[in-house]
């Protein structure tokens, strides 16, 4: 503080015009192009990756699942409510953003009924009577309202703990009930989601735009191929906070295997770590696993389920 009270003490000292050198302006020659050479290649390689290219061949290694059609117009509708629904949120008009998502909703009725659908079949195919909704690429775990639902079972939660828990037990259970706050009994469940989450809209709004082709940022459009999904997966109770774990793998081999909720300690695991990683090693050594993964260039993440 005794510093700041000194600056009005200061002297400047003149400078005359001819010898002032202004930098205060962006330094253009240090940035990047706006198209990427590659840029083609990578929105390509982004809906690759997603489930829809590599079902068929790991389907003896992953989780049933159930695909929805979705259509260029329904995606259309999700990611034009989104935009609607920004500006509307800046604005503060509540009763704006609700009379879009009556809109949206309303658009939306054949998309919900084919959700309604499959999420029937893999709710009956679940011990929970659940369904675990996603994009073929993202799942939509940004959901707000998800995420009001999970902080509100967080807090019921603490109130019945016999004692104050831990940093550690607190993320344990917050993390349980969000990932519990992701599965949906019916197609309505899953449509006020998908409309609900910017990672979805993210998704849709890059797979219609196509990859960048111009500096003003217009993308390829219907010049490439659009290919999304909705998958509806049945909610499987076994797959718990400690029982998943996330691969990287490159050059065609697995180079990492973590925690997928790294921040979280679990001391029953300490004890598994090898079996754990002779178990993960054995599935990715998998042929079917292997080819997946070659043809995504031998670079992806692959997750894991130690079930």
């Amino acid at each position: 503080m005794a510093f700041l009270a000194d600056i009005g003490k200061a002297k400047l000292r003149h400078v005359p015009a001819e010898d002032l050198r202004d930098r205060s302006a962006a330094n253009v020659a240090l940035s990047g192009a706006d198209v990427l050479e590659d840029e083609a290649e990578r929105w390509k390689y982004f809906f690759d990756a997603g489930c829809r290219g590599w079902m068929d061949a790991l389907a003896g290694h992953t989780f049933r699942s159930t695909f929805v059609d979705l259509p260029r117009e329904d995606a259309a509708a999700i990611v034009d409510h989104w935009e609607a629904r920004l500006q509307a949120r800046q604005a503060g008009d509540v009763e704006r953003e609700a009379a879009l998502l009556e809109a949206a909703t309303a658009s939306l009725q054949g998309l919900r009924g084919r959700l309604d659908d499959a999420v029937r079949v893999e709710s009956e195919a679940s011990p929970a009577g659940r369904a675990f909704v996603k994009l073929s690429t993202r799942s939509p775990k940004d959901s707000g309202k998800a995420l009001e639902r999970a902080a509100a079972a967080y807090r019921a939660r603490l109130e019945k703990e016999e004692s104050p828990p831990d940093d550690n037990r607190r993320w344990k259970i917050l993390s349980e009930e969000v990932t519990q706050a992701g599965a949906v009994a019916t197609g309505a469940d899953a449509l006020e989601l998908l409309l609900d989450s910017e990672r979805v809209y993210e998704d849709l709004e890059y797979a219609l735009r196509g990859p960048k082709t111009h500096r003003d940022g217009a993308g390829a459009g219907a010049a490439q191929a659009y290919d999304m999904s909705v998958v509806a997966r049945a909610w499987d109770p076994r797959l718990t906070l400690s029982s998943e774990f996330r691969g990287i793998a490159w050059g065609g081999g697995l180079t990492c295997l973590c925690q997928y909720f790294h921040p979280l300690f679990f001391p029953e695991l300490l004890d598994l770590k090898e079996t754990i990683e002779k178990d993960c090693l054995s599935l990715f050594a998998q042929p079917a696993v292997s080819s997946a993964v070659a043809a995504l260039g031998g670079n992806c993440i692959v997750d894991f389920a130690w079930l």
